[in-house]
């Protein structure tokens, strides 16, 4: 006679308690709704005062890849766009306005191809020489295969009496790239770029499909076929493109979307060296980016000599790498033969001094590198710069 009684009573029971977790989840939704609707009042993306910006930038920082560059890209003209859409594009034409030999009574042309690290190492090497033309192509945080491909180009270049390439730790994993569009997401870099990769005894290079600032723009802003198959290019070879944080959706209007997106970005960011950088070994030197890049600089230290020029290979390691890149660079740039500059050789490791707060090495370490590369040009470019000045 109990039975049926207590059936029926776990079966209430039941019942009240789904309606109990149905009413939760409502009310959850209905709460998450107006915070989210909160944020975007009282931190809009335009918001005004310097405070509100703060957070406005914060709760923006999820907005997807196409999203930012909406807001970066301006449809009125290219001289309105924010300046890192101009940023290190891989144009000759572009370059046309470098120098192609010493300024008057200087004695050396030296073209510097890497980043920002390489540019203030010949700024600070120009400033304690006195009499030192620069011609430097750089794009932000380039790594290798951008830096060797401007090289490359850059056929005016070849009148340089020394060519400086550089290398910064930090970058090297974004070799597995095509632009800096699917890892600058802070602050998009839609710069390309190719890919290498190792093919029987030598590279294949796969080039991306949109290559300068204007077939970006027209391509972004039409969204036309090509921006089609550039994102297809870069789903099948491009390792850090995920559709989910590249392409706009009404999501981006969400605080609440766009904050999940923030920190899947992170998780991604931070699975780029899988393969390349061991734990405690640091950068593995038979991982594939790293024979590729042993392979750039063997062809750099070639090309250049065959140009006339002393090849310089500078290696930057940034905070967290003292050391590991030159360590997997070791034979590579013996055999090669080539000039190297590494700043773990004159940095202790730990040394955060040796660095301001964006990163970058402080003015005193660049002029103590630059006294070395200077060394280096007095040293190893006495055949190949013999008759400069005459």
């Amino acid at each position: 006679m109990n039975a049926p009684l207590s059936s029926t009573s776990n079966s209430e029971e039941n019942r009240f308690s789904v309606a109990r977790l149905f009413r939760l989840a409502v009310w959850m939704m209905v709460w998450l709704a107006l915070g989210d609707f909160a944020i975007q009042k009282l931190f809009p993306p335009q918001g005004g005062g310097v405070g509100v910006a703060k957070f406005a930038r914060y709760f923006d920082y999820g907005r997807s890849t196409e999203g930012k560059l909406s807001t970066l890209v301006d449809p009125r003209g290219s001289d309105l766009d924010d300046p890192i859409i101009k940023a290190g594009w891989l144009e000759p034409t572009v370059w046309a306005s470098l120098p192609t030999q010493p300024e008057q009574g200087d004695e050396l042309l030296v073209a510097g191809y890497g980043m920002s690290f390489n540019n203030q190492l010949c700024e600070a090497a120009a400033d304690l020489h006195g009499k030192m033309t620069l011609r430097l192509i750089a794009g932000p945080a380039a790594p290798p295969s951008h830096s060797y491909r401007a090289w490359e180009l850059d056929e005016a270049g070849g009148e340089a009496d020394v060519a400086v390439f550089g290398v910064l730790a930090s970058s090297v994993k974004r070799m597995r790239n095509l632009s800096g569009l699917t890892w600058t997401y802070e602050h998009p870099a839609p710069f390309t770029y190719p890919i290498y990769r190792l093919e029987h005894d030598g590279l294949e290079r796969i080039d991306p499909l949109i290559r300068t600032e204007t077939d970006f723009r027209e391509a972004f802003l039409e969204r036309n076929l090509k921006w089609h198959r550039f994102s297809v290019q870069m789903r099948r070879h491009d390792d850090s493109f995920r559709s989910a944080i590249f392409f706009g959706s009404p999501a981006d209007q969400s605080a609440i979307v766009r904050l999940t997106r923030r920190a899947y970005a992170v998780k991604v960011d931070e699975k780029a060296e899988r393969g390349l950088r061991l734990p405690k070994a640091g950068f593995d030197p038979a991982s594939e980016e790293m024979q590729v890049l042993a392979r750039l600089i063997g062809a750099f230290a070639e090309g250049s000599r065959a140009r006339g020029q002393l090849p310089v290979v500078a290696l930057y390691e940034d905070r967290g790498y003292h050391g590991q890149l030159k360590r997997a660079l070791e034979q590579p740039l013996a055999e090669s033969s080539v000039s190297v500059l590494a700043s773990s050789d004159w940095i202790a490791e730990g040394d955060l001094t040796a660095f301001v707060g964006d990163g970058h090495f402080t003015p005193e370490v660049n002029h103590l590198l630059a006294g070395r590369l200077l060394e280096i040009i007095e040293q190893d470019g006495r055949d190949v710069l013999a008759d400069v000045g005459e």
